[in-house]
């Protein structure tokens, strides 16, 4: 495995941490019977005691520590080890384990290492997404770099890691296996903050004497490397896998995301139903961006692998498929969109119907709850005002239902005739058409008849102050009348001409007839309004008797 180079900025990962890269840890192809002491507690003292070095001699102990297993090559007991060998270092606070394989593949991984069992965040991520949990600029070449060991600025610090260790050998567990650590680690690199070890478990490297590779002078070890390294063929494999995952890419977007797609496909018929779409559109539109975020970084490593020295032909097909991935993607990228902007819309209208069915009830509950007991003229008049308000806002929300849902259905008719959908959407585009016009009708049902109740009640309230102003009159009859009896029955002794007592006849005649007119139609307006009569009846019974008393008198001064 080569360093990761970042020529603009530090390399660290994404929380700031320093960074030690695992790679070549006991390849797939590589026996482990056979090779003397690789056992698993070799692989995980020998992770243990670079770790350990690292922290001590190499970096600073107050920061923290993400360790990086390129794991596409390394068995899986091994990648267990360097983890368990992570979890007593404290400063490594993260790992990333970077494996091949399928999504699929990755989440049963994922399910057998048993994350929760370290102390620390564990990420299992594919190389296309390594950026996101470290920032870089340039990856190794089997990671999508173009780093290369020989770089100036690249310092070795394997002779110092076996001084390092026959110094501190004393704290180890199992002292006979350190003198082998050394040998089993092929290069181990410094550049910056980041560290990469490469280990070979070779039975020449395991034969080879610990004294050949620590020099005199450990400080001649750190000179850099100034041998030019000449450019490297990218390996058939690395092909063949790049040009696989750009399939499964295709594959999935034609296959179970366009079928999550089209399962999508819909407006719903209620708000709760559009709801659910939208989260589930949400998961779709995160998956997608994945997706998208996928088919940049293979296009850009595509590109990168094209400026290589490989074979014409299979350029040509890796450009053909690079062209066919971005094209599909992409294609199905703006159809997610839109689907989005329709759901959206769909959840507007909903909204709205649903806001325009909250208010329509308020005001029908309202209209049946009142009883028009109002004592003056200023309560019904506050309830002109509140009937006002509730039409306007009913008119208003009525308004926007109809608009949004000619907008709706005027887009789910453009997506139905400029797709080539199968006869299962356009059948769903219909019934998301129907339930929208159904919904459509129901509104200006419910707004013709929301306008007669409104006219209704507006004549009722009308009515009401007709009432209160014709009892208030009533009452101002009959004191008027029984002024005029008390002031003759003050004066009883006094002569009045005839024509004095005609004119006092005539103005009660008038007075008594208007109370009486008055009486009667508060009387009306009250059964009209279906409230008690009693009171208008009182009134009247009230004025008959001041009449018939007031005529009593009149008859005495005749």
């Amino acid at each position: 495995m080569h360093l990761i180079k970042q020529k603009n900025g530090t390399l660290r990962s994404k929380k700031g941490s320093y960074l030690l890269v695992f790679g070549s840890l006991l390849p797939a192809d590589i026996d482990v019977a056979s090779v003397e002491g690789c056992s698993s507690e070799t692989v995980y003292y020998l992770s243990y005691s670079v770790l350990r070095f690292v922290t001590d001699s190499v970096f600073d102990q107050r920061k923290t520590l993400c360790v990086v297993i390129d794991a596409q090559k390394i068995l899986f007991k091994n990648v267990i080890m360097i983890l368990k060998a992570c979890q007593n270092v404290p400063q490594v606070t993260h790992a990333v384990v970077i494996i091949s394989g399928t999504p699929v593949e990755r989440q049963k991984m994922s399910y057998d290492l048993n994350e929760d069992q370290f102390s620390y965040k564990v990420s299992i991520t594919s190389t296309f997404k390594l950026y996101k949990h470290i920032e870089l600029s340039s990856l190794p070449d089997n990671l999508g770099g173009r780093f290369d060991l020989g770089d100036k600025e690249t310092k070795d610090f394997k002779p110092v890691y076996s001084a390092w260790l026959e110094h501190n050998a004393s704290w180890g567990e199992n002292i006979t296996l350190f003198g082998q650590f050394s040998v089993f680690v092929d290069r181990l690199v410094v550049r910056e903050h980041l560290a990469v070890i490469d280990m070979k478990f070779d039975k020449d490297l395991l034969s080879a004497s610990l004294k050949t590779v620590i020099p005199a002078d450990p400080s001649q070890c750190i000179t850099p490397s100034t041998t030019p390294v000449p450019e490297e063929i990218v390996p058939s494999e690395m092909l063949q896998s790049h040009a696989e995952a750009m399939r499964e890419l295709v594959a999935y977007v034609k296959g179970s995301g366009h079928v999550w797609y089209n399962a999508l496909n819909d407006v719903g018929e209620s708000l709760d139903e559009v709801k659910t779409l939208e989260k589930e559109h949400l998961l779709l539109s995160s998956k997608m961006q994945d997706t998208l975020e996928d088919m940049l970084a293979l296009s850009n490593f595509t590109d990168h692998l094209l400026e290589k020295p490989i074979d014409p032909d299979i350029a040509k097909e890796m450009a053909s498929l690079r062209d066919d991935m971005k094209e599909s993607v992409e294609l199905h990228h703006g159809r997610v969109e839109a689907q989005g902007e329709l759901i959206a819309k769909s959840l507007q209208f909903y909204t709205l119907v649903n806001d325009f069915s909250r208010k329509f009830d308020a005001f029908l509950k309202s209209s049946i709850s009142s009883n028009f007991s109002y004592s003056n003229e200023a309560e019904v008049e506050l309830e002109k005002e509140v009937l006002k308000r509730q039409t306007e806002e009913i008119e208003e929300c009525a308004t926007l239902v109809a608009k949004n849902g000619a907008v709706l259905v005027s887009v789910i008719s453009a997506r139905k005739q400029s797709e080539g959908v199968d006869a299962d959407l356009a059948k769903c585009y219909a019934i998301g058409i129907a339930n929208i016009s159904e919904q459509l009708a129901r509104t200006r049902d419910s707004r013709r008849r929301c306008e007669d109740m409104v006219d209704v009640r507006r004549l009722k309230l009308e009515q009401m102050s007709q009432l209160i102003i014709c009892v208030h009159d009533a009452e101002q009859v009959i004191e008027w009348l029984e002024e005029i009896y008390a002031h003759m029955l003050i004066n009883p002794h006094t002569a009045l001409t005839r024509i004095q007592v005609e004119k006092s006849e005539e103005i009660g005649k008038s007075t008594y007839a208007y109370g009486r007119e008055l009486c009667q139609v508060a009387l009306l307006l009250s059964r009209s309004l279906r409230l008690p009569t009693h009171e208008q009846l009182r009134y009247s019974h009230r004025l008959d008797e001041v009449w018939k008393r007031y005529k009593d008198a009149l008859g005495r001064l005749k």
